[in-house]
């Protein structure tokens, strides 16, 4: 009987583990597609590129003023960041994330390299084709970390 307790115990566990998986591939999906809903509100400016290791830059806060669609590019792209991660590799809010009163969401240090185990956001262009990505760390098992990450693609029409 303990055995069948004990099997339980790691089905529960497991499950608890699968569940959050999908929670957080699910708010990736969430954040991936609110930038590139950005993207189409705003089709006059090229958010692209943008790096995984890429810090929040300061931006004029689009929400307290009006903006043109450059500086509204800078908002969407440093108030998304932010969103996913808020913090610098020693702990502290970024300058920008302060301003704007965002803490991130999603799991891991930023990325300071194409190697790290980390969370952050990249955006691509090629084309007419944006490709967008979050990226965050996930527990495995016994206490093994690593990367997930997730991309959407999106065909603007222009050039």
């Amino acid at each position: 009987m303990s055995i069948g307790v004990l099997g339980m115990t790691r089905l529960q566990a497991l499950s608890l583990q699968q569940h959050r998986s999908a929670l957080l591939q699910s708010h990736a999906s969430l954040m991936i597609n609110d930038m590139l809903e950005r993207i189409s509100a705003n089709p006059s400016v090229n958010y692209a590129t943008l790096a995984m290791s890429d810090s929040p830059r300061p931006a004029s806060n689009c929400i307290a003023q009006k903006c043109s669609p450059e500086e509204m590019k800078n908002f969407d792209i440093t108030e998304w960041q932010c969103q996913i991660n808020s913090t610098n590799l020693s702990g502290s809010q970024y300058a920008a994330c302060a301003g704007l009163g965002l803490k991130g969401k999603m799991p891991g240090a930023p990325c300071a390299g194409a190697e790290d185990i980390c969370s952050g956001g990249s955006i691509t262009r090629a084309d007419d084709i944006y490709a967008v990505s979050v990226q965050w760390v996930e527990q495995h098992g016994q206490g093994i970390r690593g990367n997930r990450q997730l991309t959407l693609k999106m065909k603007t029409g222009k050039q």
